[in-house]
């Protein structure tokens, strides 16, 4: 019989190798995004924004994580992907806003299927909501 010990070291250095090969978006190339959100000229607060990246052509996901941030009280945002400020992903982003809080009603919507693009370097992404009467 095998000591079992003697295998759990090497197992516990692949897994941790795995974790840290597989999770996150090594290599992806990013561009900062900011921008503001209003609805009929005026600002929007308190909502989450979010980008989540389309699959290029011949891919069945994207390979990258979506990139969130929040309205300011001027309306404004910036996204983050692993850490603060780092932009999006470069590429087509669907955009999906929510409230920060649940119990107040989204004051408008964007376009159906709307699509932002993310280029290299500094992108300002405004987006104007319409009212959702």
């Amino acid at each position: 019989m095998i000591n079992s010990r003697f295998y759990r070291p090497p197992t516990l250095i692949f897994l941790g190798i795995g974790i840290l090969v597989g999770c996150g978006d090594g290599g992806v190339e990013k561009g900062q995004v900011t921008g503001q959100i209003t609805l009929d000229g005026k600002p929007v607060a308190g909502l989450f924004v979010t980008f989540h990246p389309q699959a290029r052509s011949g891919e069945l996901n994207a390979l990258t994580r979506q990139a969130m941030g929040e309205t300011d009280s001027e309306g404004k945002y910036n996204l983050s992907t692993k850490s603060p400020g780092d932009g999006a992903a470069v590429g087509k982003h669907r955009v999906v806003l929510v409230p920060i809080q649940q119990d107040v009603p989204m004051p408008g919507k964007l376009s159906p299927n709307f699509e932002a693009e993310v280029r290299p370097g500094v992108n300002v992404i405004d987006l104007e909501l319409t009212r959702t009467n």
